[in-house]
């Protein structure tokens, strides 16, 4: 039986028919690898998406009841899986181009709901942020002069620039904040601007 199926198959690829059916075969073997490596990276970052949309859903609920801890958990949260969604995404998804360019932009709108979160907090809870590296814009209300340096302040918040900074324009910070008093302060260097 075995010599026989031997022979069928030496036969089949000596014509053009048996030739292309073997090729054929090849192919779809290989096609089929393609489609379940695909459908693996793109159901593992569609996985990842819930998870990013279940904290999303999670964030209303959290803004309601003014419970900003929680939705800084939230962030944190979907900050991981960003982390993880774009490890996925370009190390392996990218065999999949529609699925990869969707996930990137889907990355990017992630991260811009993840940062307006941060600043809604930021705005009625900075105490949250403290010892964190924070990154925002801020509109000061005056400037305090002090030894050697100014402060911009806004509400509990006050940036330490240096003593010859009066710019009273929205800008963009980042840095550390740190509690000094019942202020908060973002320290930027005591550089020239």
């Amino acid at each position: 039986m075995q010599l026989i199926n031997q022979f069928q198959f030496e036969a089949r690829s000596k014509t053009w028919w048996g030739r292309f059916i073997d090729r054929t075969e090849r192919f779809l073997k290989v096609f089929m690898v393609y489609i379940m490596l695909c459908g693996f990276s793109g159901f593992s970052c569609f996985l990842l998406e819930e998870g990013v949309q279940l904290n999303s859903f999670s964030s209303f609920a959290a803004q309601d009841v003014r419970q900003w801890q929680i939705l800084l958990d939230l962030c944190d949260n979907n900050r991981k899986i960003v982390i993880a969604l774009t490890w996925l995404n370009y190390g392996l998804n990218w065999i999949n181009p529609p699925n990869c360019l969707a996930y990137h932009h889907y990355i990017k709108a992630t991260k811009l709901h993840i940062k307006a979160l941060e600043a809604k907090i930021f705005a009625h809870q900075p105490s949250l942020f403290e010892n964190r590296k924070v990154e925002f814009n801020f509109e000061p209300h005056k400037i305090e002069r002090h030894n050697g340096y100014n402060l911009l302040v806004a509400r509990n918040v006050a940036i330490r620039v240096a003593e010859n900074y009066t710019n009273m324009d929205v800008n963009q910070w980042s840095g550390t904040l740190k509690r000094e008093g019942n202020m908060f302060v973002l320290d930027v260097g005591l550089r020239n601007y």
